[in-house]
């Protein structure tokens, strides 16, 4: 069931009740299915790249879009079910034009109650629908994208159900770039990126021009090449809670990673296991071979993490010649002996993190080398359970925590408890 968040604004003479069901304002989908490629892995701040304009008009800084990688991708995200509780349901929406195809629906049963779609435009405009004749029925909100051909996309944004005919929309916060603000001047290659003014920013490499793919961390070895962690397996392995509420209480009552495998086994028929094993994280090196700032060359240094229990691919540090990577469940350091930028020897300094499935982006992060010479990294609350190679136990299934260790992967000890969903660390001149 979803809950709602409760929004009261005061004018004169009436007071007018909204309740926010979704602002996409968010890193993921959340509790709605999503079929399909057309959504992206997540809401979106700016124009996906394949749709030819700008898309503007929609509330706050996120919205939802079918028009990544352009018309021919197709897809749906669908709400869990809730209860109409008011009589007006309102919301954004911009794109193409064609009934049942690209639209807004929402179901009553299995059947389309009501529908808007695009006017095969980019700019969003409000929609609202009044409801009264259905209060206290369950339902679904459906964005659908099955059009491949020309205005093959959806956009929509911030659904809102109120008392009132003319809910509140909060006003859209583009990310575009204010030249001289703080001394800052707009980039020239993103939008919303400034920069110093007598800096020069470039695009090092990008996914049309190298492959690269949802980059979460990199590193800079000795000899100036950059190393990528890449996440695939997002939404296809590496899952979210939010998306699968029907193992809830298995997850958060799981101690260690046995038991995650345990409960996955459980619930495969809802969510089969080749579908968590199927694509792999992977590490990237990219190299600018010229000097001139921009990268030409693009291997794939490392891949196959894709077990069962694989993912985030969230750190990574070159250190001595060597690649320290963290990908739950695992601490990997990885060597590159015969250097052809291909991994060729891979050892796990450390498993048994991520205990639980939790929130996706809880995981094993960063690396910093200390002051004393070890390295350091942190954990989201998906938690750890396990014993050093020392003999040493720590057992924190449902919290985030600091740890350090030798280089080689020796006294591997946790030096800070209870938080939630620490990302990196970093020293400063006082250690």
């Amino acid at each position: 069931m979803r809950n709602l968040l409760l929004l009261v604004f005061l004018a004169l003479p009436a007071t007018a009740t909204d309740l926010i069901f979704d602002t996409f304002e968010s890193d993921g989908f959340g509790e709605w299915l999503v079929e399909g490629d057309a959504f992206g892995k997540a809401p979106t701040a700016v124009t996906p790249e394949g749709v030819n304009g700008k898309i503007t008009g929609y509330s706050g800084q996120y919205f939802v879009s079918s028009g990544h990688g352009g018309d021919k991708p197709t897809g749906s995200l669908t709400s869990p079910d809730f209860k109409i509780s008011q009589p007006f349901l309102g919301f954004m929406i911009a794109g193409g034009g064609h009934k049942g195809r690209t639209a807004v629906q929402l179901l009553i049963g299995d059947k389309i109650a009501f529908e808007a779609t695009g006017q095969n435009d980019l700019k969003m405009k409000k929609v609202v629908w009044s409801l009264r004749d259905h209060q206290g029925k369950q339902a679904r909100i459906r964005i659908i994208d099955t059009e491949p051909g020309g205005w093959g996309i959806i956009n929509a944004d911030h659904f809102v159900f109120s008392d009132n005919q003319k809910p509140f929309f909060p006003k859209p916060k583009y990310r575009e770039s204010k030249a001289n603000k703080d001394g800052l001047i707009a980039s020239g290659i993103l939008p919303g990126l400034t920069i110093p003014e007598g800096a020069v920013a470039k695009l090092f490499a990008t996914n049309k021009t190298l492959g690269v793919f949802s980059p979460t961390a990199l590193t800079v070895d000795e000899k100036g090449r950059v190393f990528l962690a890449e996440t695939h397996r997002f939404r296809f392995g590496v899952e979210d809670n939010r998306s699968h509420l029907y193992w809830l209480m298995d997850d958060i009552s799981a101690q260690t990673t046995d038991d995650r495998i345990a409960m996955h086994e459980k619930w495969q028929e809802k969510l089969p296991l080749e579908k968590l094993t199927t694509v792999s994280e992977k590490i990237r090196v990219l190299i600018d071979t010229d000097g001139d700032g921009v990268a030409d060359k693009s291997e794939i240094f490392a891949e196959k993490f894709n077990d069962l229990l694989d993912g985030t691919a969230a750190g990574i540090m070159a250190f001595e010649g060597k690649i320290y990577f963290a990908c739950i469940p695992n601490i990997w350091m990885i060597e590159d002996e015969d250097g052809d930028l291909k991994s060729d020897k891979r050892r796990v300094l450390q498993d048994g993190f991520g205990v639980r499935v939790s929130f996706s982006g809880h995981d094993l992060n960063g690396f910093a080398l200390g002051p004393d010479g070890r390295l350091y990294t942190t954990i989201g609350d998906r938690g750890f359970s396990f014993t050093t190679k020392e003999g040493h136990e720590y057992k924190y299934p449902n919290q985030g925590a600091i740890l350090r260790f030798e280089p080689d992967g020796s006294n591997m000890e946790v030096v800070h408890t209870g938080l939630r969903n620490p990302k990196e660390i970093a020293f400063d001149q006082f250690g």
